[in-house]
């Protein structure tokens, strides 16, 4: 019996292409490992509940479901700006400015992409289902790469 693998890859790139949101939820594992090593319980623990309403929000897709996603969101945002200044306060090279500044930059490339997005009708919020998804993925990689950032500060 002959397997076809590149029927079989194409098969497992288009289930990924369909659902890349859901996918790319699993990076917040990292942010789950990362905070708890650096004993930022709360943030690990927020998390946690992110990803969870993530992959529910990705698979049971509606309104309840996304305000459900909306709740750990916001109060990451709120932790972790308050984690932000406390640590700014306390800065002591120029290392950690920078990393301070790709922080802020990370944070606004997010939120470029978001809410400009959505004024524009483009990025996550792009005509094109497929598109979108992807753009919303790339979002979930950049906003980790910034509480990441913001951990080991």
């Amino acid at each position: 019996m002959k397997v076809n693998i590149s029927n079989n890859m194409k098969q497992l790139f288009d289930e990924f292409y369909d659902n890349s949101c859901f996918y790319s939820s699993f990076i917040f594992l990292s942010n789950i490992m990362l905070a708890y090593s650096f004993k930022y319980y709360i943030f690990s623990f927020l998390f946690v509940l992110l990803l969870i309403t993530s992959l529910i929000f990705y698979t049971y897709t509606n309104i309840y479901t996304n305000i459900l996603d909306k709740i750990p969101i916001i109060l990451l945002f709120a932790y972790g700006l308050n984690l932000l200044y406390k640590k700014c306060k306390n800065i002591n090279n120029n290392f950690k400015i920078c990393l301070s500044a790709l922080i802020v930059f990370l944070f606004l490339v997010t939120n470029y992409l978001f809410y400009y997005g959505y004024l524009v009708k483009e990025y996550c919020y792009h005509k094109d289902k497929k598109i979108a998804d992807l753009w919303h993925s790339l979002l979930h990689v950049n906003t980790s790469i910034g509480f990441n950032l913001l951990v080991i500060l």
